[in-house]
């Protein structure tokens, strides 16, 4: 109902790529970072942790409103 009848904003990512892996989306995705073309906004991130907290980072959607944005889980 909300899709058909409000306008609303989608974020997401389709895990999806040509062969040979990881295909050509990927590569032009990298090039476009790497030449300023495509810029990533900070604000997306709304907290890192290490995956040594990841049971820390999972229980901030104990409140789902607390949550503005992404969290990151980073391999420290």
């Amino acid at each position: 109902e909300n899709m058909n009848r409000k306008e609303f904003f989608l974020t997401g990512s389709w895990m999806s790529y040509s062969a040979p892996f990881p295909g050509r989306e990927w590569a032009l995705t990298a090039h476009y970072f790497a030449t300023g073309e495509l810029k990533f906004d900070p604000a997306f991130i709304y907290k890192k942790f290490p995956l040594s907290k990841v049971d820390e980072a999972f229980a901030l959607y104990r409140n789902p409103a607390q949550v503005h944005g992404k969290i990151m889980l980073i391999n420290q």
